[in-house]
């Protein structure tokens, strides 16, 4: 397998919070993401998936540079791009990449296009401000550049004066895409990119980014907790639960044949044409706290085929098939 775009060893990310607002309150951690190795494969659509307070967010911030690790590293385009040397945040972090680089190489979308905006700029502005900004092109070259845009993004070229308050939701979030791809990135995070809109315009997006991953071979991290939309986009699925990597696979074997419980109910949960009740594995109960988490199998207090030896240890992300990798004792 040639070389992965991006690559996470052992990373690590907890936010110390404290129970009071007094100078001696008690000081507890948020385990947001829990010693995660994953490698995101150059011009694939990798779809990252599990309930709220997973750690999806949490990871995808530490790749693009918007958080710091507590501990571990990440390699991007075969150069190390940052990591933390010692245990549990002790030791140094080691920047090996300028935030301009990582600036320009890769770049996030968010769920909601309207706080993305500047409400007072107007669309065309918006878009030239990081050609500008990051000293790219002229003025002139950054025009042009622009009207390239808003074509490949599906926005008319009359839109180039309009505010934010003037479009739409699905078109406000065309224009964040575009924004996205104005220094040329070769890794597109979405972060929940079609939450925050309808059923029509959901569609629109999915098919746009779609469309750009093929004409301009992006490498794209899908967030989600829609299984509904991995199945119209992903190559493959990681799935994450409570900081943790459950399972690895492609899309197909996700849906067909899901090893971990986790996933199994995952996919019992997505709406079918045509259910099926006896072979669901539906979820009990909440998601533990990442303040105090279980000991073990993190999802052991929810899963249906919990033993005493899932509350002993971790279990490690194991070969079940081909390339498809499980963190369970019991598959």
């Amino acid at each position: 397998m040639n070389e992965p775009l991006v690559d996470i060893r052992g990373l690590v990310k907890h936010f110390p919070i404290s129970r009071g607002a007094r100078i001696w309150s008690e000081r507890e951690t948020v385990h947001a993401v829990n010693g995660v190795d994953l490698a995101i494969q150059r011009g694939e659509f990798l779809a990252l998936v599990g309930e709220s307070g997973s750690g999806k967010t949490t990871l995808a911030g530490c790749i693009a540079g918007f958080v710091r690790p507590t501990a571990g590293a990440i390699h991007f385009d075969g150069k190390p791009l940052v990591e933390v040397q010692g245990a549990n945040g002790s030791g140094r972090l080691v920047q090996h990449a300028s935030q301009r680089q990582i600036a320009t190489r890769i770049q996030m979308v968010f769920q909601d296009p309207s706080s993305a905006l500047n409400p007072r700029h107007r669309i065309g502005d918006t878009l030239a401000e990081p050609l500008l900004v990051h000293g790219l092109m002229s003025k002139a070259d950054a025009r042009k550049r622009v009207g390239e845009l808003l074509e490949l993004t599906g926005i008319r070229q009359s839109m180039w004066g309009r505010y934010p308050h003037e479009l739409n939701s699905g078109q406000r979030q065309r224009v964040v895409i575009a924004r996205a791809l104005t220094v040329s990135p070769i890794l597109l995070i979405a972060d929940e990119p079609v939450s925050k809109l309808d059923v029509s315009m959901q569609g629109q997006i999915l098919n746009l980014l779609l469309d750009l991953h093929r004409q301009l071979g992006l490498t794209i991290l899908f967030i989600t907790h829609d299984l509904s939309v991995v199945r119209q986009v992903a190559d493959r699925v990681i799935v994450m639960y409570l900081g943790r990597v459950m399972e690895a696979c492609s899309a197909d074997a996700f849906f067909s044949s899901p090893r971990h419980p986790y996933s199994e109910a995952l996919v019992a949960s997505t709406p079918r044409v045509r259910a099926e009740p006896e072979k669901s594995m539906l979820i009990k109960g909440e998601i533990p706290s990442p303040i105090h988490p279980p000991r073990g199998c993190p999802f052991a207090t929810r899963c249906p085929l919990v033993i005493p030896a899932c509350e002993q240890a971790v279990p490690p992300l194991h070969e079940v098939g081909p390339s498809q990798l499980v963190a369970c004792i019991r598959r």
